[in-house]
């Protein structure tokens, strides 16, 4: 079972999951979209539930929601999600953002270089 919460994540692994720059995600976390934690330097550190909420935003920001309407949407989902734990995801986010990025990777419609081949390949097992 994997921690989604635990912040393990740097910015320049965020930015690889979810193809926002440093300054698109850190105007998600000055409008209060987001939360990442802080190392004792300062750093900011995401989980993995934080790239599937930032690939939320993404994907309510491209169907043409403001900033006002996405907190009012993640409220409302973080309000729901509190009363009922089976309850599936609201019409507008099709499928979490991480299982949609891994599922075009592993399907090779991808022509981003997969996190095997990246900064993560340490932890991977390569093909031979």
């Amino acid at each position: 079972m994997i921690d989604k919460d635990m912040p393990v994540l740097t910015m320049k692994i965020v930015n690889q999951l979810t193809h926002l720059s440093a300054r698109q995600i850190r105007y998600y976390e000055a409008n209060e979209l987001i939360s990442p934690s802080r190392s004792e330097g300062g750093q900011r550190l995401y989980s993995i539930h934080d790239v599937e909420l930032i690939g939320q935003v993404k994907l309510l920001i491209e169907k043409g929601f403001n900033m006002k309407k996405i907190k009012e949407e993640l409220d409302r989902l973080n309000r729901s999600a509190q009363k009922s734990a089976d309850e599936t995801s609201p019409q507008y986010i099709e499928e979490d953002f991480s299982t949609n990025y891994i599922k075009k990777v592993l399907s090779g419609e991808s022509r981003e270089i997969p996190l095997t081949r990246g900064d993560l390949s340490r932890f991977y097992k390569q093909k031979k």
